[in-house]
């Protein structure tokens, strides 16, 4: 229920639009500075919102300028969401002023590998009847149909690996099935 309550505010905060003061006149605000100004600002107009982090381009500090950003947010059920963003200086008198409008729609989703491997190991322990496995999977499976990563598993009886391939995903709700199978 937490993980649809935090998709709601995530989908109605996408396309959101918001402003900030910046401090000071810097030629330039370097990436990290727009990225955490804009974030904070999200945040704090909806408060409501998945938590995320935010990442930006360096922006000139000119009226007009715009820096490209992107909005990443991780649920507890390790669905992985990517938004785009575009920040724009619109002031740059007193201290200045930014403005942060999102993206309509999301730029892509998919789930963490560190999900794909819990998944993974909790089905191997309960399929063999052991204790689960150790290993990895990359960080990320992207939720696009056929989409494929290769996760190694740590036993008991050695390293095993195990396609894993994207067979369906539900764009609404930014959900990534997928299934399991052994390359050795």
């Amino acid at each position: 229920m937490r993980a649809l309550i935090g998709l709601l505010v995530f989908l109605t905060v996408t396309g959101c639009g918001g402003e900030a003061g910046v401090s000071s006149g810097p030629k330039t605000l370097d990436a990290k500075t727009v990225a955490t100004r804009a974030n904070a600002l999200l945040e704090k107009q909806n408060p409501q919102l998945a938590p995320g982090a935010l990442t930006c381009q360096e922006v000139r500090f000119k009226v007009g300028a715009t820096s490209r950003c992107m909005r990443t947010v991780v649920f507890n059920d390790g669905r992985l969401v990517r938004s785009g963003a575009t920040v724009t200086i619109d002031k740059v008198k007193d201290g200045g002023h930014l403005q942060v409008q999102v993206d309509d729609a999301p730029t892509e989703f998919g789930i963490t590998g560190k999900a794909v491997f819990a998944d993974l190991a909790r089905q191997f322990a309960a399929r063999y009847k052991v204790k689960p496995p150790t290993g990895a999977c990359p960080p990320y499976l992207e939720g696009k149909v056929g989409t494929t990563i290769t996760c190694r598993l740590e036993t008991a009886q050695g390293n095993l690996g195990v396609g894993v391939k994207v067979t369906r995903v539900e764009p609404k709700t930014f959900d990534t099935q997928y299934t399991f199978k052994s390359v050795r």
